[in-house]
């Protein structure tokens, strides 16, 4: 039985550590990992099995700390640890054998032996290079002790030359693996540019089931962990994982570790600093000498996980926005559920401390609706010449107030009795009508942000039309009235009165429809969100007949004046081929200094009804007008002959009567007069 060199291989540390590292450098010239299985060294240990009836026979590679096998039969492994049993192999000179492993102390630790397979025969040949290099092994193994003949040391020497001819064969045809030092100032450059931490993780068996061999520097800014501490022990980046994310990392871990598949996960860490941080690790399964290998990139995305918050808040925000709308439509035109619907959702939508709708009553505000600080001062009378909410109703623009311990524009001593920091102030205009403004307050400084301010005018612009609504209920109730008779017309005004809302980003994008305004329009709402205005299609025309440009939109002149449009009529021709006629107001949305809008709201009532209805009032009134002109010249001729045909009636009947001795009465002027009505009215 031969005995392993432990001295040959563990001698002097420099020529040691030369001699290996001029073999793996020898070895990475060869094509054998990463690529597909080859026949040719599959019949090598079909026949070696064959052979020497033996029921393993393999070839392996020896890397740094793994042997990756390349070819097997009887075993399946893809790879194992390093161990002084295959060293000893790798250094022999010509066949290494070990009768009974049991009986080599080396060997006694080593997992196939002991635990896994039983094995107690081991030969080995190793493959050399012309120059000399053991880059692997071609090895027998058995579950009995036994001895090696001469003739069969003879022919495993033979099949080891073999397995070399057909990898000198396989290098030939196949390029060969690049050197890391010809690669290493371009990896180095790559690596020092990545947006995160770049690194090599292994898995390994055992208490420390996690091993990284490299580590970008960027592993100080991400993780705080120098890399020099997480190559000494990985635990440290794997104590960082959020206590409630540790599950999806180990299943995603372990999925991609037993399927030998790229490995992607998202998840929060807690650097430490306290910082709390969102990561996304991704990274490839590659077969490396050292087994295998997960190489991988960790980035944070912190700011696009708050960014995909932010919009999920904002369409949380316009959906809730697009059922207030609709609440409002439901509530009006009663004023008082209105606003105190308004004031409800204002304090709510914007995490205010209370809302309030103040009203103009002569040279005073007074509080309609208020929740939240402000409820119990409904009732409350403001002076429009010295108040924050009169400056904006007077001005009519938006106010904000970030500390009313600092802003010289409000009473200091009355919000110190209601306990108010900050405040936003909108006004209430509908089609130039200054009405009233909207207000939320807060007790802390600077509680409002820009999104509180957008929610703030589109529920502004709800409010205004709500009142506006209300001013007219009365006149529309009337109508209304008359048309009970009818379930089919009552039902078709109370849908007119119920205003479809879009609202348009600068960019033309269309970020809110209610269901109101996809009815009118004859589309769905889900064909309308996120479209551009322009996609749609929509041919628009004036209230003569005439086709609008799409410059001539009331929406684009908007954006383009920063000036809201009111009443403006159009015709709509729809997907069905109808047209529909509504009236249009815009309203723009801006936020405060800045007068370019960033949104049009434009809110829109269906009027086909109405304008079919004076069309033809209009029809009749003309016709009637045009038959009772005398001197028109077309009546008169149809008179004459109609005056003609009667007056030869008339003679003919005189005839009859002298002929017959009657006598008649001669007609007057008054009969001409009623027959003219009649032919003519």
């Amino acid at each position: 039985m031969n005995q392993p060199n432990h001295n040959a291989y563990r001698g002097d540390a420099s020529v040691e550590a030369s001699s290996e590292s001029d073999r793996l450098a020898e070895l990475r010239h060869y094509p054998i990992l990463n690529t597909p299985p080859d026949e040719a060294f599959d019949r090598i240990t079909t026949l070696a099995v064959r052979l020497f009836s033996v029921p393993v026979a393999l070839i392996g590679f020896v890397g740094c700390d793994r042997i990756r096998f390349i070819a097997h039969q009887g075993l399946d492994p893809q790879h194992t640890d390093r161990a002084p049993l295959w060293d000893a192999a790798l250094q022999s000179d010509d066949i290494y054998t070990v009768t009974d492993t049991r009986q080599l102390p080396a060997c006694l630790a080593n997992p196939w032996i002991t635990e896994e397979l039983g094995m107690r025969f081991y030969a080995a040949a190793p493959l050399k290079t012309p120059d000399g290099y053991s880059l692997g092994v071609l090895c027998l193994l058995d579950e009995h002790p036994r001895t090696l003949a001469a003739d069969d040391r003879a022919t495993l020497r033979d099949l080891a030359a073999i397995t070399m001819d057909a990898l000198d064969q396989r290098r030939v045809t196949q390029p060969a693996q690049p050197t890391p030092d010809s690669l290493l100032p371009q990896l180095q450059a790559l690596v020092m540019n990545m947006p995160g931490m770049v690194y090599r993780y292994y898995p390994q068996t055992g208490p420390r089931p996690h091993r990284f061999t490299f580590v970008s520097p960027q592993a100080r800014d991400l993780l705080e962990l120098a890399p020099a501490a997480i190559l000494a022990d990985a635990d440290t980046v794997i104590d960082l994982i959020h206590p409630e994310d540790v599950d999806t990392f180990e299943a995603s871990l372990t999925h991609a570790i037993e399927c030998f598949r790229p490995w992607s996960w998202q998840g929060r860490i807690i650097t430490p600093s306290g910082r709390l941080k969102w990561i996304q690790g991704r990274s490839q399964a590659q077969r490396t000498l050292e087994g295998e290998a997960w190489d991988g990139l960790l980035v944070d995305i912190s700011d696009r996980k708050q960014a995909e918050a932010t919009l999920r808040q904002e369409f949380q925000r316009l959906s809730a926005l697009i059922a207030l709308q609709q609440d409002v439509a439901m509530q009006s035109p009663h004023l008082d559920a209105v606003m105190a619907v308004i004031t409800e959702r204002a304090q709510q939508l914007t995490h205010a401390d209370g809302a309030v709708v103040e009203l103009e009553d002569g040279n005073h505000l007074v509080y309609r609706a208020a929740t939240g600080l402000a409820q119990p001062h409904i009732g409350l009378r403001l002076d429009i010449a010295h108040s924050l909410s009169g400056q904006c109703l007077t001005n009519g623009t938006l106010l904000q107030c970030d500390d009313a311990e600092t802003d010289p524009r409000v009473d200091r001593a009355a919000c110190r009795r209601m306990g108010l920091r900050s405040m936003v102030v909108v006004p209430l205009i509908y089609q130039a009508n200054r009405m009233g403004i909207l207000k939320v307050f807060s007790g802390s400084p600077s509680a409002f942000k820009e999104s509180d301010i957008q929610t703030l005018q589109i529920m502004a612009g709800f409010l205004a039309a709500s009142l506006h609504l209300a001013s007219e209920f009365e006149a529309k109730n009337t109508l209304l009235q008359d048309l009970q008779a009818s379930e089919s017309r009552y039902r078709s005004v109370i849908s007119a009165l119920s205003e479809g809302v879009v609202v348009v980003q600068a960019d033309g994008t269309i970020t809110a429809c209610n269901a109101s305004a996809a009815t009118i329009l004859g589309i769905q709402p889900e064909d309308v969100i996120d479209r551009n205005l322009a996609q749609l299609g929509l041919q628009v025309i004036a209230a003569d007949g005439s086709p609008r440009s799409f410059d001539d939109y009331s929406i684009v002149k908007t954006f383009r004046t920063g000036h809201p449009n009111t009443n403006v009529v159009n015709g709509i021709l729809r997907p069905d081929g109808s047209t529909v006629w509504v009236s249009s107001n815009t309203q723009p949305l801006s936020h405060p200094g800045d007068s370019r809008p960033y949104a049009v709201v434009v809110s829109f009532t269906d009027i086909t009804e109405l304008r079919h209805s004076e069309i033809a009032t209009l029809k009749r009134r003309a016709q009637r007008e045009r038959l009772l002109q005398p001197d028109h010249p077309t009546d008169s001729a149809k008179f004459r002959s109609r005056r003609h045909s009667q007056h030869h009636r008339d003679r003919s009947a005189s005839v009859s009567s002298s002929r017959s001795g009657a006598d008649l009465p001669p007609l007057s002027g008054r009969y001409w007069q009623r027959h003219r009505r009649r032919y003519c009215c």
